[in-house]
């Protein structure tokens, strides 16, 4: 008997390697690198695959119509304009977010092997999807990864309802043994605003907490979010640790605060979004494989603590991700909202990009 589960009406199948090589092409037929294609590709289906379907080719028409009008440059490559000792400054030159982090990223991971840290500030750069990718670039390569980046405004300042803070999402991520590395990576509004935009899309309600209207009233009206506020996590932290990774990933870098950002729907508009990079080489403090094996002992304590009542399990950051991962490479393909791949089949045409064809419902 069949283990495939059939896909919802509202979605579309599709083989994963055939929708990344359909990402590349539409990406380099607006004029990106094919090398560039390819890392934008990659984490856009990542994303899906691991159930971050906010952060995946949902995003991709945005950035090809960003790129079209000049909001991202496609053929950009990241510069780095200054370097000392254990630091560097990168200028993205309004390349797409996903290529310049990856490429300040390597930068902070080559440092780290050379002074035991690196940290990278990058100005001029784009939104780059989920900063737990990047943290996880630092964690294959055995190190503690921290990524942050500063974005347009979403959320009001406690007890405010002017939008000129950014979710501004930080990541952390460390290699384990025996299992997937730990990743803790969340914005700083109570969701990311692309899950606000998926309901949207779908004509859904979303759930009462997540947003607040243009006059600062709590909504369940997705199309009133999208034209308001996100709620900040933990009230007045979440508003404190906004503006800390404003002040790192905006003023320190050179590049614009949050409240000064133009929104993607701007697509004519550079992003000039600010981003950093820390990476952190574990062998200067502690034994590489004993580091790796008291994580994995700390996370394996976690998740067999006493749970409460009504509750199945204890879930660590970065698990459900990853066995997604592994869930939908095991049954071959995966699930696209049918609005996104609607867009993306209008992209394709705009560009004479042949499509692959969706896989029958199993």
């Amino acid at each position: 008997m069949s283990t495939r589960t059939k896909p919802s009406a509202a979605t579309v199948a599709l083989e994963p390697y055939g929708l990344e090589r359909f990402a590349v092409a539409l990406a380099c037929a607006q004029g990106m690198h094919a090398d560039d294609a390819a890392t934008l590709a990659e984490i856009l289906l990542r994303c899906d695959l691991r159930g971050i379907r906010s952060h995946g080719m949902v995003r991709l028409p945005v950035y090809l119509r960003r790129m079209a009008a000049g909001g991202i440059d496609p053929a950009a490559t990241p510069e780095i304009v200054r370097e000392s000792g254990a630091t560097a400054l990168v200028d993205a030159h309004n390349a797409n977010g996903h290529v310049a982090a990856r490429f300040a990223m390597r930068k902070a991971i080559e440092l780290a092997e050379r002074h035991g840290i690196g940290a990278v500030g990058e100005r001029n750069s784009n939104h780059f999807g989920p900063s737990g990718e990047y943290a996880l670039q630092a964690a294959a390569a055995g190190m503690i990864g921290i990524v942050s980046t500063n974005a347009a405004p979403c959320m009001a300042p406690w007890g405010g309802i002017a939008p000129i803070l950014g979710n501004n999402p930080i990541a952390f991520a460390a290699p384990r043994a025996d299992g997937d590395p730990f990743v803790l990576d969340f914005a700083l509004s109570q969701v990311a605003k692309g899950w606000v935009r998926l309901a949207f899309a779908a004509g859904r309600a979303i759930p009462a907490g997540w947003a607040m209207d243009a006059q600062g009233r709590p909504t369940t009206d997705a199309a009133a979010a999208m034209k308001g506020l996100l709620n900040p996590i933990g009230a007045y932290k979440g508003t404190g640790l906004s503006i800390a990774m404003d002040i790192l990933c905006g003023i320190l870098v050179g590049s614009t605060a949050s409240a000064d950002l133009p929104h993607q729907e701007n697509v004519a508009l550079p992003g000039n979004v600010g981003h950093f990079f820390i990476a952190i080489q574990i062998e200067r403090f502690i034994a590489p494989d004993e580091f790796e094996r008291s994580v994995g002992a700390l996370l394996d304590r976690v998740e067999g603590a006493r749970r409460a009542p009504d509750t199945d399990a204890i879930l660590i950051p970065g698990k459900i991700e990853g066995d997604k991962e592994r869930a939908a490479a095991a049954r071959g393909y995966v699930e696209l909202a049918a609005e996104t791949w609607s867009e993306l089949l209008r992209e394709a045409e705009r560009l004479g990009v042949g499509a692959p064809t969706p896989l029958p419902a199993r």
